[in-house]
């Protein structure tokens, strides 16, 4: 049995594994390490899953955006979340360089940092996804194991205001 695909039918995903160079257009992305903290506030607690990114420019043509909003976290309920910005969660960046929200790369070049996205205490990460562009959009999906993520001790803040 032959499959045609329709005309505007997007093929799969491409898909990956942490510490894997991938491709997605002109994109070369890894994700180096992921970290889970708890953060223990005077009144709450909540949960950081950190991802270190690198992007490669081997286009040898121009100049490629990074952004941070390429990235988001998708738990095994569904819901997804985007990464937090310094500006916002600055506490969270304290001991992991910031990716930035925004940087270009000329080719032969590389830009590495950390991402934090905050979600659920009792959330489990299914994937990572990377978005190329919003217009003609490709995607990657990184699939996430519990061995995948590293597990740092609990951040106990409740003394601070």
């Amino acid at each position: 049995m032959k499959i045609k695909m329709r005309r505007n039918a997007r093929p799969n995903p491409k898909s990956g594994k942490i510490r894997e160079w991938l491709e997605a257009e002109d994109y070369q992305i890894c994700i180096h390490n992921i970290v889970e903290q708890e953060y223990i506030f005077s009144h709450k607690r909540k949960l950081v899953v950190y991802i270190e990114v690198e992007y490669r420019n081997q286009t040898q043509l121009e100049n490629m955006s990074c952004r941070r909003n390429q990235w988001h976290l998708f738990m095994r309920d569904g819901y997804s979340f985007e990464a937090l910005s310094e500006l916002r969660k600055a506490i969270y960046y304290h001991e992991r360089p910031y990716f930035g929200s925004e940087r270009y790369i000329n080719p032969g070049r590389n830009v590495r940092g950390w991402l934090a996205f905050e979600i659920p205490l009792d959330a489990g990460v299914q994937y990572i996804q990377f978005m190329t562009a919003f217009l003609k959009t490709n995607t990657v999906e990184i699939d996430i194991t519990d061995r995948d993520i590293q597990k740092d001790p609990p951040v106990d803040l409740s003394y601070s205001r």
